[in-house]
């Protein structure tokens, strides 16, 4: 069989790790965002409603071909994307339990047709082109189908995104395509149209609370788990990314209030930044703001609105409500890829905290 050379091209775009197929990891050898990354559906916290959705589609065999996966950094829209990857390429006869998969089915994950792409560095109207023809082809056994999971796919330009609106629409019985996404406004509504949309919930408090003492065992730690639990729940983090990344620094020593404000964000002073905009010093903020790049947005703004919001708790009058606004400005999903609205936002919020 002739395969594209643009096909063949995609494989250097191909996510260069993937922590399924080394079989012989323990669950002490990696930092706890790996080692516990979920692996069939069921492991999926708090994602009951989701799990069910899922089941009852593999069972009866109606599977879209086209999933956008939508959430918030942490929640774990790639790794259920690889897990519905996996899943399209077992047999069809065997329904929901194709979604929970096999220590075996994952150390195979390479050889099946399934490419991620980073929609980052690859989102013009040439890269999706290439990708499109390369799915025109039938997938090779042991593969079921051919799997396209696009990361950070707010990322891909409109026009690249319109070429895909007769590919999704039209689509033959061996393609699918799955969408990661934090930003679903970007995603233009005609393909919104198109695809079945998964939004990841937040994980509850005793989510937290469960999956903190999974990853406390998993590393024999003797810290107590309540007090990361309670620094997570006053800074509003309930993703399973961000809450394991802080419990990885928490077990290491780090106190809770620390670890919770530096999670995802390297060499980056949260605490400062947090300080700083509380007392309205726009100059403080601005110079520990500056090396900051895209991947720091999020995390910083779930940062300072957690610290913002311990502060609005016992806050009254005009400060409470300069200090909710601040908040709204600063979460706003318009500034979550863009550095310059991102820095506009915090100013603008630190400014007004120097009102009152």
């Amino acid at each position: 069989m002739v395969i594209s050379k643009s096909w063949n091209h995609l494989e250097k775009l191909t996510h260069p790790h993937n922590q399924a197929s080394r079989t012989s990891d323990t669950m002490t050898d990696r930092v706890l965002s790996l080692s516990l990354r979920p692996k069939t559906i069921g492991d999926c916290v708090g994602q009951e409603n989701m799990t069910i959705l899922l089941e009852n589609q593999f069972n009866s065999g109606r599977i879209p071909h086209f999933y956008i996966i939508h959430g918030p950094i942490g929640s774990g829209k790639t790794t259920l994307a690889r897990i519905l990857g996996l899943a399209l390429q077992m047999d069809p006869a065997e329904g929901e339990k194709r979604l929970h998969l096999s220590e075996e089915a994952w150390s195979t994950y390479r050889r099946y047709d399934i490419r991620e792409v980073n929609a980052a560095n690859t989102n013009g109207i040439d890269d999706i082109r290439a990708i499109i023809e390369g799915m025109r082809y039938r997938p090779i056994a042991p593969s079921r189908a051919r799997v396209v999971i696009m990361d950070e796919a707010h990322q891909i330009t409109a026009p690249a995104q319109n070429t895909l609106l007769t590919e999704t629409e039209d689509v033959a019985n061996h393609v699918y395509y799955i969408f990661c996404t934090s930003n679903l406004t970007k995603i233009i509504p005609a393909l919104q149209r198109r695809a079945y949309i998964i939004n990841t919930s937040p994980l509850t408090a005793p989510d937290i609370t469960a999956l903190i003492e999974r990853a406390k065992k998993a590393v024999a730690a003797e810290e107590p788990a309540e007090p990361l639990a309670k620094a997570l729940a006053d800074n509003g983090i309930t993703s399973p990314g961000l809450v394991l990344q802080a419990a990885e620094k928490y077990f290491n020593g780090v106190p809770a209030d620390e670890a919770v404000l530096n999670t995802d964000i390297t060499g980056i002073d949260t605490m400062g930044i947090c300080r700083a905009m509380c007392k309205g010093a726009w100059p403080a903020a601005a110079q520990l703001l500056k090396p900051i790049s895209k991947t720091d947005i999020v995390p910083i703004k779930y940062a300072v609105s957690g610290y913002l919001k311990s502060v609005l708790l016992n806050s009254t009058g005009k400060r409470a409500y300069s200090i909710a606004h601040s908040i709204i400005s600063i979460m706003d999903d318009k500034n979550n890829d863009s550095i310059p609205l991102f820095l506009s936002a915090m100013c603008m919020a630190c400014l007004e905290m120097s009102a009152v």
